[in-house]
Order: structure tokens, then sequence, then C-alpha cells
């Protein structure tokens, strides 16, 4: 009696599968959402790194020279750690909101720390041209006014942090990065540098922020540098206000601890 022929599935032969189409679909979507978040991590990265050195606020801090000597008043024998707060409503570009600038002086020889807030109406001068601090940066940008800054208030600046938060908020957050790894900057401080345009290295920033946190961090002393009003005096001896504050050099300089009595 002849044998009934056994029926083998072969392996060689793909099978119609009814997904096969959904299954692609959804693996070149998978794979194109990675490389979008792989691009995305990348980019915020390089945003991050310009953060730091930024090659504007490094040209215009080069140039503020050393403070000029006061005349029946003694420059202080401390060593100071000297940094800008320019708060901004952006970060880059031509022109700014300025809303407030502070100047930050670290007495790192005593180990303390005070806040200086100079008001936006202070008069700078600019190219012989005087302005109000708040419409220089206006007009030019905040790097324009890190050199006449130092002029109206004989602070000869080491360094200038601009920032679109407030100066409570980022030097809280400066003296929250203290003792980290410079090599890991800026993978591990991203919200800080989301903020942030300084002409600081990472080093450099992480020795400012220990200097911030041991002298109190966003509770700093603060002080209002004295201005008054400037005047012009005619031929005949009258005297008129020319509607610009000046800061009074002298008292502001005695506040923050650079000149001593």
């Amino acid at each position: 009696m002849p044998r009934q022929r056994e029926r083998f599935e072969r392996t060689d032969v793909p099978r119609d599968n009814p997904y096969r189409n959904i299954i692609a679909l959804v693996v070149v979507v998978a794979s194109l959402v990675v490389v979008v978040l792989v691009c995305l991590t990348l980019w915020a990265r390089v945003q991050r790194e310009v953060r730091l050195g930024d090659n504007d606020l490094e040209d215009a801090i080069s140039g503020v020279s050393v403070a000029s000597r006061i005349d029946g008043h003694t420059a202080s024998a401390d060593t100071f750690n000297k940094v800008l707060v320019l708060t901004t409503s952006s970060l880059g570009g031509s022109g700014c909101t300025l809303s407030g600038a502070y100047a930050v002086i670290v007495n790192e020889t005593q180990g303390t720390a005070i806040v200086a807030n100079i008001p936006t109406v202070a008069k700078v001068t600019s190219n012989d041209t005087g302005y109000a601090l708040a419409d220089l940066c206006a007009a030019s940008g905040a790097a324009s006014v890190i050199q006449p800054l130092f002029s109206a208030t004989n602070v000869s600046f080491d360094h200038v942090i601009v920032t679109t938060s407030s100066v409570d908020d980022v030097l809280s957050r400066v003296a929250g990065i203290s003792g980290s790894s410079a090599d890991d900057f800026v993978t591990d401080n991203g919200p800080l540098l989301d903020v942030i345009d300084t002409d600081m290295s990472a080093a450099s920033l992480i020795t400012f922020a220990g200097e911030v946190k041991a002298a109190g961090g966003s509770d700093i002393a603060r002080v209002d540098a004295p201005t008054h009003a400037e005047t012009t005096q005619a031929g005949d001896g009258t005297t008129t206000e020319t509607g610009y504050q000046l800061v009074d050099i002298v008292a502001l300089d005695q506040a923050v601890g650079l000149l001593v009595s």
C-alpha cells in the first residue's frame, strides 16, 4: 500500500506577516526619535558650553584697567574678586533691557562679600557721549557697559555675569555649584548655564561659587550705590542739574571695602 507523504514547512521561504509594514514603521519612527533626542542633547550641550568664556565679554572685561588712586583715601591691602552681575531681558545680541546692575565684591582675604546695587539710571560715558546705564545697554548690548561702568564706579571688575534671572536667584544657583568638577561642569550644571553668559571658565566659576557660598549665597549683605545729581555751572555761577545721576565713587568704594579710612 502506498505511503502517504508528510508535509513540512520550508524554513527558507519567508512567510507573509500582516503586521510587517506596521513593525517597519514603528522601527523607523523609533530610530528617528532617538536621532532627534541625540541631536537635541548635543545642541543643548553646545549652547551651554558657549555660555562660558564668552568672547564679547572677555574682550570687554580685558579693557578694564586697574582702579585709579583717589587722593586722601587709602586702597585696601586685601585681595578681592570683583564680579559684575547684569540682569537683562535676553542673552547675547546687540541690545537688551537692563533691569539691574550689581557689583559683587568678594574680600578673599577676609572671607566676606557684599553686593552693591548700581542704579540703572546712573550716568556712564561711552565714546564721549553720556548715557543712562540702561540706555547704553539697550543701544549696544551688555558688553558695551562694562568699561563705562568701571569708569563710573572705579571698580576694576575681574569678571562679569550676564543673566536673565534675578541677582538673588543667580547667586543662589552659583553657590549651589560649589565643589563641582570642571571636567563635567557643562553636563552637571545645565540649569545655571541656561540663564547666564560669562567671561569665566568653568574653573573660575567654581572658585567664585565657593566664595559666594562661604559668604552666604543669596543672603550676602547688600548696599545701594550712593548717587548724586550731576550739575553744570554757567559763566554767571548759576548751577543747573543735567538730569543725570552720578555714582558717588568714594562712598561706593568705601561701602564695599575697596577704600579704607
